[in-house]
C-alpha cells in the first residue's frame, strides 16, 4: 500500500501454531502517521498489528483499525532518508521524480 507515495504494510496473519493447532489472525490494524506541521505534508506512515486471536473454521473475526496523528520535525524532503537504512528497508528505493 502506499499513502503519499510513502510505502507501508502489514500482516494480518500469523503463521504461528495455536495450542489446537490452528491459525491465529491480527484482527487489529494501527494506522499511526507524522506529518510536517508547516505544510501538513505526510512525512512517515508505521502500520502495526494487535490483538492476536486464534482462529477456526466458522470464526467469525472482526476486523478493526485505528489512526494517530503527531507531528515530526522532518521536513518533507527528507521523509525518504530512513528507508535508505538497509536495516530498516532491505530493498531498494526508488523515488519518483
Amino acid at each position: 500500500m502506499q499513502c503519499d507515495h510513502i510505502p507501508w504494510s502489514s500482516a494480518a496473519a500469523a503463521a504461528a501454531a495455536t495450542v489446537n493447532g490452528g491459525a491465529e489472525v491480527l484482527p487489529h490494524q494501527c494506522v499511526n502517521t507524522c506529518y510536517w506541521n508547516v505544510d501538513m505534508q505526510i512525512i512517515q506512515v508505521n502500520l502495526t498489528s494487535e490483538d492476536l486471536q486464534p482462529i477456526a473454521s466458522g470464526t467469525k473475526v472482526e476486523f478493526t483499525y485505528s489512526v494517530t496523528w503527531a507531528p515530526t520535525p522532518i521536513h518533507f524532503s527528507r521523509r525518504f532518508e530512513r528507508y535508505l537504512d538497509y536495516n530498516f528497508f532491505e530493498h531498494q528505493v526508488c523515488g519518483e521524480v
